[in-house]
């Protein structure tokens, strides 16, 4: 019965030991965000708070490549302490997810490590799908769509450019997006053709967008 009991205390200390608190207690460990591709950089900062009644001293911080910078204004914190590391993430060329790790070694035996994670989605900034258009020669004539979005609002179509003697057209704007409607007059012939879809931004930057249309 006391060799029972003695097990029971050990574990019930092992399980608080293993739950208690980390001394650098941050607001999130975890950054989830979408830019779009026309961002060269991302700026990011997590906070935290040493909870704990000892001095904790951050001895090092980890980052994964040279894209990613990170920097603390002060390495040693009392008990109660607010403290902040700032980050830039550098986008450059990259697209889709991009998942970064950022590791804290502190002189805190209970918790030596901490893993601060980045989850950043960078979106193409205009975005057609699909870009290609394809029918069957001598197939039932029909209407597909293209989805035109643009995830910087700083764009906008000023004009859509094709053979009106080979399709017919039909573009409806959405609040987030541009719906654009495609029929060929006849499918008797094979048709290699291009929709150039024209953008504008706010700067005066302008651009153009593909979409190849093929009955064959």
């Amino acid at each position: 019965m006391k060799l029972l009991t003695s097990l029971f205390v050990i574990l019930i200390f092992s399980l608080s030991f293993c739950f208690a608190e980390t001394g650098l207690k941050f607001e999130k460990t975890t950054i989830i965000d979408k830019i779009t591709s026309d961002n060269k950089l991302y700026k990011f900062s997590f906070r935290f708070k040493n909870e704990k009644k000892y001095r904790i001293e951050i001895l090092d911080i980890e980052t994964p490549c040279g894209c990613t910078v990170v920097d603390v204004k002060k390495f040693i914190y009392e008990p109660g302490d607010d403290g902040i590391i700032k980050g830039i993430f550098k986008v450059e060329n990259r697209l889709g997810l991009q998942e970064k790790s950022i590791i804290l070694h502190t002189d805190d035996l209970n918790n030596s490590s901490i893993r601060l994670t980045l989850k950043i989605d960078i979106l193409n900034e205009i975005e057609a799908k699909p870009r290609l258009l394809h029918w069957v020669k001598d197939s039932d004539i029909e209407t597909k769509n293209v989805v035109l979005t643009i995830y910087n609002k700083l764009w906008e179509v000023t004009s859509i450019e094709f053979d009106r003697s080979k399709f017919k057209l039909k573009n409806t704007k959405y609040p987030d997006n541009y719906i654009i409607e495609v029929t060929p007059t006849s499918t008797s012939s094979i048709i290699r053709d291009t929709i150039k879809v024209k953008l504008i931004n706010k700067r005066k930057e302008k651009r153009l967008l593909a979409i190849h249309v093929l009955v064959k």
